[in-house]
């Protein structure tokens, strides 16, 4: 049952320079730097070497504690350096892309014939299992333990932020098809947060549990949302995830190839 929650205290800072709705298709770089800072309290165990050639998709390393979590490159080409910090902590991996981004191909079987663990199975080998966060302490999730919900907030309030309805415009198959996932996974319940004026991205998510946030900044973060809806209590598990990490789990498992491609909102007030 959906609720309609207006936040009363907070902040939206209105600071003039908001993106314009046009999508860029930005080129393949030519070094990518996989910052192992991203991922606190993790401990990497390497699975490449410098020189190594991968393809987009196939591990650069896993966890330490949980082999099974594994992180891969989000490009081809080859590894040109591993750099380390104070005790030899690895902190990039940087891959030389060869421009050709092959990818590395998973057959997977329809959403009608897949359970929770194949599910499992597949984000954690694929890449895609990192995107799921733990509260408390917005760690990496960890697969052994069943969340008591998940929530994702499909709207951000913070000033010159990402306007997700339009960029999940032509991504909105893979959206649903990564929802679906995710609440064939785990039994608890799945929430998404949305403003008011989000009639259109509404009446595409009717299957869900839909719930209407108004009112200033913080309104769109997901802490906010999970305090007003299912708080946690002293050894619950919440999972949180980012509305475009789901369409890249739903094109995963459309097309079994891991695609992480980031839409950022270039913008600002001009000098």
């Amino acid at each position: 049952m959906s609720q309609d929650i207006t936040i009363k205290k907070g902040l939206s800072i209105n600071i003039k320079g908001v993106a314009e709705k046009e999508l860029k298709k930005i080129p393949l770089t030519k070094f990518y730097a996989h910052n192992l800072e991203d991922f606190h309290l993790l401990i990497p165990k390497l699975q490449v070497k410098v020189g190594d050639y991968v393809k987009r998709g196939q591990p650069l390393f896993h966890s330490k504690i949980n082999e099974e979590i594994k992180f891969v490159s989000n490009v081809s080409g080859y590894v040109k350096d591993i750099v380390r910090g104070e005790r030899r902590k690895i902190l990039n991996i940087i891959v030389e892309s060869d421009n050709k981004d092959f990818t590395k191909k998973n057959n997977i079987p329809p959403l009608s014939k897949l359970d929770s663990d194949t599910i499992t199975k597949y984000l954690l080998s694929s890449g895609c299992w990192p995107f799921i966060k733990q509260r408390p302490f917005d760690i990496i999730a960890n697969p052994e333990k069943a969340p008591k919900s998940i929530f994702i907030s499909c709207f951000d309030s913070a000033p010159l932020s990402v306007d997700y309805n339009f960029i999940l415009n032509d991504r909105m198959d893979y959206f649903k098809y990564g929802l679906n996932i995710l609440k064939k996974l785990v039994s608890g319940n799945l929430f998404l947060g949305l403003k008011s004026s989000q009639t259109n991205l509404a009446s595409e998510l009717t299957d869900f549990n839909i719930n209407f946030f108004n009112g200033p900044h913080p309104s769109g973060n997901v802490g906010v949302q999970i305090h007003h809806i299912d708080p946690i209590n002293s050894g619950d598990i919440v999972w949180v995830l980012n509305p475009e990490d789901i369409a890249i789990i739903g094109q995963f498992f459309k097309t079994g190839e891991f695609n992480p491609s980031r839409t950022v909102a270039v913008s600002g007030p001009p000098r």
